[in-house]
Parts: structure tokens; sequence; C-alpha cells
């Protein structure tokens, strides 16, 4: 990815769209769960509410910076 961005910046020219990608496909999820855990919140189970279509995460009841 970062070899692309630098070709892009070198070679790309401006107003131009680029589609830069990296043969992964990653989900909104994947990116809200790592976000999360990064801010450092842990994420004890991920649930699906079928007639709902929702998608629940059960996370830890206080954010580790708080007492």
């Amino acid at each position: 990815m970062v070899n692309g961005y630098i070709l892009l910046a070198e070679k790309g020219n401006s107003g131009e769209v680029y589609n830069q990608g990296s043969m992964r496909t990653n989900s909104v999820l994947s990116y809200i769960l790592l976000s999360l855990e990064e801010a450092g919140w842990k994420i004890s189970k991920i649930g699906f509410i079928p007639k709902l279509d929702k998608c629940t995460l059960f996370l830890n009841n206080k954010h580790p910076d708080k007492k």
C-alpha cells in the first residue's frame, strides 16, 4: 500500500481519481473493531439479531481509562 501511495504522489495527476487497493477485503465491522481495540475497549462478544438485521457489540462496562 505504501509503495502505491508513493507512486501516486510521484506520478499521479492532480484532479484525477485513482483506486488504490491491497488485494485484501476488509469489512466496515473489522475497522470498527480495530478502532475500539486501539482505543482500549475490550470486545467480549459479537452478536447478530436476525429479526432486526443488526449486529451488536458487547463491550466491557467501562472504558479502561474510567474508574
